[in-house]
Parts: C-alpha cells; sequence; structure tokens
C-alpha cells in the first residue's frame, strides 16, 4: 500500500520514492479522467481500481492483478462501445478481438494495438519467472491506471 501511494518500505526508513510517476498521482488523475468522460459503468470500474488497491495493501497480490485486469476490461469494453456508435460497425466478444477492433477504426495505431495486446497478456497470465508476486502485482496496478489513462485520453480526443 505504502509503495500505491509513492513510498518505499526498507528495514532503515520509510521514504518517497524518487523518480517522476506516483502511483497515487496516477490512481486520482486516472479517477478524474474517468468521471469527465463519456464511458458508462464509472462505479463499476472506480470499484475494480479501489479493490485492487486495498488487496495490495493485504498482501493478495495476485488477486490485486485480478481487479486491476477487470477495470482495464471495463474501460475497453466501454471505449468500444463508444466507438461501436460513432463507426457503425461491431467489434465482437472478446479482449483481444475488442483490442484489434480499435486498431482496424484507427482509435489505436498498430503500435497501441501492440502494446495493449502486451499489457493484457501481462494482467492475464498466471505466473511471471523473476518477479516476486509483490513486484507482479505493483506492475499490474500500474499497467492498469497508465493503460486506462490512454483510454480515456484517447477516447476524450477522437470521440
Amino acid at each position: 500500500s505504502l509503495q500505491l501511494d509513492g513510498f518505499d518500505v526498507s528495514q532503515e526508513k520509510l521514504r518517497p520514492i524518487d523518480g517522476p510517476v506516483s502511483a497515487e498521482e496516477e490512481k486520482s488523475r486516472l479517477q478524474a479522467f474517468l468521471k469527465t468522460s463519456q464511458l458508462g459503468r464509472h462505479d463499476v470500474i472506480s470499484n475494480h481500481l479501489a479493490d485492487a488497491a486495498d488487496l495490495f495493501s493485504q498482501g493478495k497480490y495476485h488477486p490485486a492483478i485480478g481487479e486491476a485486469r477487470s477495470a482495464l476490461q471495463a474501460i475497453i469494453e466501454e471505449t468500444v462501445i463508444l466507438v461501436e456508435a460513432k463507426v457503425g460497425r461491431r467489434s465482437g466478444g472478446g479482449t483481444k478481438t475488442q483490442v484489434e477492433f480499435l486498431e482496424r477504426e484507427k482509435f489505436f495505431s498498430t503500435d497501441d494495438q501492440l502494446a495493449f495486446i502486451s499489457a493484457w497478456a501481462f494482467l492475464s497470465s498466471g505466473n511471471h519467472p523473476g518477479l516476486s508476486s509483490e513486484d507482479q502485482g505493483r506492475i499490474g496496478i500500474i499497467l492498469c491506471l497508465e493503460f486506462s489513462q490512454i483510454l480515456l485520453i484517447k477516447g476524450r480526443a477522437l470521440l
């Protein structure tokens, strides 16, 4: 929880994590974007984000990734609904198919599509050799926060 709030914990002390990105600021920014977006299900998405942070702070890293994945999936689905309404075509089911649809409809570039598929794969796979469960959980939540913001920013600009 402290790491998500921008602090590093060691045996000696608690100190702010140096660097340009604060998970707490990113979460606040995402919530602000979400509130002003055209997406539906704001409450469901917000609940998934809150649950991810709560589970992480309880040391339940794998379930935290699941909640982060659910939040990102809901934002992808809601974005697809808006793009479908704009272009008059349907995407089909499944997250991978929906991300490919967003690329076909020029909401995403090819590079965006590949990045989203990779982020989705990270959030969906069970284990990442060489990373602790805690690191997996933290990285999963950060991926969710950042990729969700990409969708919301692009949606604001294009829809």
